[in-house]
């Protein structure tokens, strides 16, 4: 086994056995609900914003038919702005994390840990003049890891 290996469980599978090509999760968040490693929120907000985000995150992964996986997946977190604005995609984390978290609620994998899941790797997406001003569009995509 190659030293990057350790610690990787089996690629991802769909339940039936097959192999599986990535799926996307796109997610439009308002303001109102986004999660910034640089906010200062009391923590009923931040309570109230992360249960938000973790339903929302649920309940788009079944309604955009996401299929479980076991084994490993990589998730690489699109942050897409509405203007050109300068910005930290890194930033984002507590908002990715709440994400994940509803996936994990969702059955798109067992647990987040790093046994199953590597990321998420949080990248700046193409600017989206349709977004309302504050909203930021998340698209998840989630990809079987190869050992």
């Amino acid at each position: 086994a190659h030293p990057s290996d350790v610690g990787r469980g089996p690629p991802a599978r769909l339940p039936g056995g097959g192999a599986m090509t990535s799926q996307t999760l796109t997610i439009d968040i308002p303001s109102a609900w986004w999660l910034s490693s640089n906010g200062r929120y009391k923590w009923p907000d931040r309570a109230r914003r992360t249960k938000h985000l973790r339903t929302i995150a649920l309940l788009e992964a079944r309604r955009q038919h996401l299929e479980p996986v076991t084994g490993m997946v990589s998730v690489i977190a699109t942050v897409h702005y509405r203007t050109a604005v300068r910005a930290d995609p890194a930033n984002a984390q507590p908002t990715l994390k709440a994400l994940v978290d509803g996936c994990t609620d969702a059955g798109i994998w067992v647990d987040d840990d790093s046994t199953h899941l590597i990321g998420p790797d949080p990248r700046r997406g193409c600017n989206l003049p349709g977004l309302r001003p504050g909203e930021h569009r998340v698209v998840l995509t989630i990809t079987p890891e190869c050992n």
